[in-house]
């Protein structure tokens, strides 16, 4: 199963159980829209209860506020747990400010912290959900 939005693209791999999120088009996102697009993704992990998430940030380029980043793991995170989830692999974004942003977001949130590997490619994030 395939969703997208204007910012990203989400495949769901019923056979190993993966959902994988693709961030695509960062440009125009703002606080809302990323909080828009995170809902989104959070009703997919709740319809499809994968077991691993890849989550590709090499083209996301929007800085998460502290403020959203709390909003995540209060609303969000949480619920995402809840699914069964175990393990989370984050391909590493370009942006050194939105990669330090999304790792603040994770390290934040001591149910995820054990869940989430961060890895350069696409291959060794894949291979490693598979183990």
């Amino acid at each position: 199963m395939t969703h997208q939005t204007e910012y990203q693209k989400i495949v769901f791999e019923a056979e190993n159980s993966i959902l994988e999120v693709f961030w695509t088009n960062t440009d125009l996102l703002d606080e809302e829209s990323y909080k828009k697009e995170v809902l989104w993704q959070l009703d997919i992990v709740l319809q499809y209860c994968p077991k691993n998430i890849l989550i590709d940030t090499r083209f996301f380029d929007f800085t998460i506020t502290p403020e959203v980043q709390d909003w995540a793991n209060t609303e969000v995170l949480p619920k995402v747990m809840t699914t069964g989830v175990r393990k989370i692999a984050l391909l590493i974004s370009k942006s050194l400010f939105a990669q330090v942003s999304i790792e603040q977001q994770m390290e934040d949130n001591p149910n995820a912290l054990n869940l989430v590997a961060y890895f350069e490619d696409y291959e060794s994030a894949k291979k490693w959900l598979l183990l």
